[in-house]
């Protein structure tokens, strides 16, 4: 993603604005077997990111459902009140499956969205603290983020699958 554009929309935009004319192809079928975004049909490069990152979201969710249900049992015991505790642990054993099949993105955390809210959970009770978006430093966050993506990705252990995730950093 280029902003809020997919590359072919900032390839576009950019052959336009050489006024290059874009090549002529076939339309694909609008299928939507994965990959390539809401409503945009199969692409195949897309489709093989999405599948390849799926082991890599099914363990980040554990972490990031995790850290959810510690924030709501800090939340709900500052307001005094109770807090569901077979609501949470279902949450969490069905987190592996929503990060394997989910297309909803609340389902799909990354590292640096897992250190954000570990830096959100563990500062809850320090007086004065005020949770707003972004609040980690960026180059901390990026560097963590990036670290907890490998360390937690099935497939960094896997020693063929190195050559797929080459692939998949390739494209």
């Amino acid at each position: 993603m280029v902003g809020n554009k997919d590359f072919s929309q900032y390839l576009a935009a950019a052959r336009a604005k050489q006024g290059v004319a874009a090549p002529k192809t076939k339309a694909m079928s609008p299928l939507n077997l994965g990959g390539g975004g809401q409503n945009k049909g199969f692409e195949p490069l897309s489709w093989l990111v999405d599948i390849l990152s799926r082991p890599m979201r099914a363990t980040e969710n554990v972490s990031s459902t995790l850290l959810d249900e510690d924030l709501k049992r800090k939340k709900a015991r500052a307001a005094g009140l109770s807090y569901d505790e077979a609501g949470g642990a279902f949450n969490v054993l069905t987190a592996p499956v929503r990060g394997l099949f989910s297309t909803d993105p609340k389902d799909q955390p990354t590292g640096a969205d897992i250190v954000e809210k570990q830096f959100d959970v563990s500062n809850f009770e320090t007086p004065g603290y005020i949770d707003v978006k972004d609040n980690v430093n960026p180059v901390e966050k990026g560097a963590a983020g990036l670290a907890i993506d490998i360390a937690m990705d099935p497939l960094t252990y896997i020693p063929g699958a190195q050559i797929a995730k080459g692939a998949q950093l390739a494209g």
